[in-house]
């Protein structure tokens, strides 16, 4: 439990709150879980409207780790006296990755503090082998990834090439840019890896 206690986080001033904290200590980027789940976005209310709703959104940068993993019957209040049991999976095909990318990339690529390196937009994919399987297997996966960045409706985000996004290895949600930062004499350095 945060030193303030529980708080709202329907309001955005709590969203601000988390940002001025987490800018005055030196973290320079949030990971947001973003799901995709029944043909449609879950759960994103709280980088829709509390952080990109927060006045100072811009003081930090983010980036979306899409957690694809199958959600199971606790998900869903209306089963959850189910067995646990898969009610909507976390794999999708090749249509539904490419509605996923185009979502993305025009709500969220394309605004000025989303998380970069080397001009390339970061996505993270909390289960490849999930994403790899429902795009029909390693060469499906391959030939469609690659044009992730490019694809937003003909559009083409700034610095994106067709191998242009990266993978960052999941870690506890904190990426500190080892560019900024850097680790400390003797540490190993704990940023993104791409």
């Amino acid at each position: 439990m945060p030193l303030w206690g529980f708080e709202d986080e329907s309001d955005p001033r709590v969203m601000e709150k988390k940002i001025a904290a987490a800018a005055s200590h030196g973290v320079n980027v949030l990971i947001f879980d973003w799901y995709w789940y029944d043909n449609k976005p879950f759960l994103e209310d709280c980088i829709n409207k509390r952080f990109l709703g927060a006045k100072n959104n811009k003081d930090i940068q983010f980036f979306l780790m899409w957690a694809n993993h199958n959600a199971g019957s606790l998900w869903n209040k209306e089963k959850a006296d189910l067995p646990n049991q898969v009610v909507w999976p976390g794999a999708v095909d090749r249509k539904t990755f490419d509605t996923v990318a185009d979502r993305v990339i025009a709500k969220y690529m394309c605004q000025p503090n989303y998380y970069k390196i080397d001009g390339k937009p970061v996505f993270s994919i909390y289960e490849l082998g999930t994403l790899i399987s429902g795009l029909g297997g390693r060469r499906e996966d391959q030939r469609g990834a690659r044009l992730v960045p490019c694809q937003s409706q003909g559009g083409r985000l700034p610095g994106a090439s067709p191998a242009g996004h990266s993978l960052v290895k999941h870690t506890s949600g904190l990426v500190v840019d080892p560019r900024r930062f850097g680790p400390q004499p003797g540490q190993h350095d704990q940023g993104a890896w791409h």
